[in-house]
């Protein structure tokens, strides 16, 4: 797997330094055939500020073909927030028992992408690897006294719940469809893509303190519940610039 993800990214590099040179000298093959580009430029470059639901971020393109059908692009994005005392009954309506939920939820990834637009027009299929950094880590606890016989049992007596998820492989790869390009015709353009990273089944460490010890086995139930989620769904939403004239 390791062999794999290093052949593809020194691909992807290789592809943008051979256009950057295709581009610098005089007479381009495309030029020497007699095929005119729509704007004159055989390579492109541009860049895009994306929202996605992994994450805000940047990304820079470039054409790996003259007709532009094949753009490379390498970019990342991140989000990152708190969930602060968040209340939650675990009880009944009736005979309520709220716990207090704090987490972390990093969302974020760095990755290379090959868009290819079969028909020469804005459709666009996607294949790429990424580095994922998303994680969620979170603990729970009573938010208030528990009654044992004549005595209360306060929260911090009782212990926490801990729990973190994250995937099994940071490394994972990508497939996408979407419309818009990389590198508009005009200066500024908008794209759209959908597409899901494969992450493999998620690592899970739960665990629980004190005289929640023995709750700690429900590790192996939660686990083997969230073993099938595999994908991580992606949504990009792209405003994209063409940087060369």
């Amino acid at each position: 797997m390791k062999r794999i993800i290093t052949i593809f990214l020194l691909l992807t590099i290789a592809t943008f330094v051979k256009a950057q040179d295709q581009s610098a000298s005089p007479m381009s093959s495309s030029a020497q055939s007699g095929v005119v580009e729509n704007d004159g430029v055989s390579h492109a470059w541009g860049a895009s500020l994306n929202v996605t639901s992994n994450g805000i971020g940047v990304e820079l393109a470039r054409s790996i073909t003259t007709n532009r059908k094949l753009v490379a692009r390498l970019g990342g994005n991140y989000l990152a927030y708190d969930l602060k005392d968040f209340p939650y009954n675990n009880g009944s309506k009736s005979k309520p028992q709220y716990l207090l939920a704090n987490a972390n939820i990093v969302l974020g990834s760095i990755g290379a992408y090959i868009d290819w637009h079969p028909f020469g027009n804005a459709f666009k299929l996607t294949g790429g690897l990424a580095y994922l950094m998303s994680k969620v880590t979170s603990t729970a606890q009573l938010r208030d006294s528990t009654p044992q016989g004549d005595i209360q049992i306060s929260p911090d007596e009782v212990g926490q719940i801990k729990a973190e998820i994250k995937p099994s492989s940071n490394i994972a790869p990508y497939i996408g469809i979407g419309f818009g390009r990389a590198i508009p015709k005009n200066r500024v353009g908008v794209s759209f893509e959908i597409g899901t990273y494969y992450m493999g089944s998620p690592n899970v460490d739960f665990y629980c303190t004190k005289m929640l010890e023995p709750t700690s086995s429900m590790k192996t139930v939660l686990t083997d519940n969230l073993s099938p989620n595999q994908w991580l769904p992606r949504i990009s939403l792209s405003i994209n610039v063409k940087l060369t004239k």
